[in-house]
């Protein structure tokens, strides 16, 4: 992607992306956005888990040690088939066909 300069307040140049000339550029950018909301809830009930734990109250770690296992793996499961959709969708070649 080539970025276009525009001159810095200190004199430096700054690179900038290109302006969007076609309406579906800007939803491209947040693609991964469900992934990466799930992985940061993961984080918060991993701290909530430890939290939980350190102060005596088993139960709630157990619950938030689940939901944290629960999102991890949901946001692996997002980002894996968003990854597989854009591998299939960027491949330039079609597959050769086999057998008859």
């Amino acid at each position: 992607m080539h970025f276009r300069q525009l001159p810095a307040r200190s004199g430096q140049a700054r690179n900038f992306p290109p302006p969007r000339t076609h309406v579906e550029e800007g939803i491209e950018d947040l693609v991964n956005f469900l992934g990466v909301i799930l992985s940061l809830l993961a984080i918060v009930a991993l701290a909530l888990a430890l939290v939980a734990d350190g102060y005596g109250f088993a139960g709630w770690a157990i619950v938030a040690g689940v939901a944290c296992a629960l999102l991890f793996a949901a946001s692996l499961t997002v980002l894996g088939l968003e990854r597989r959709a854009r591998h299939t969708r960027e491949r330039s070649d079609p597959p050769a066909r086999q057998g008859h």
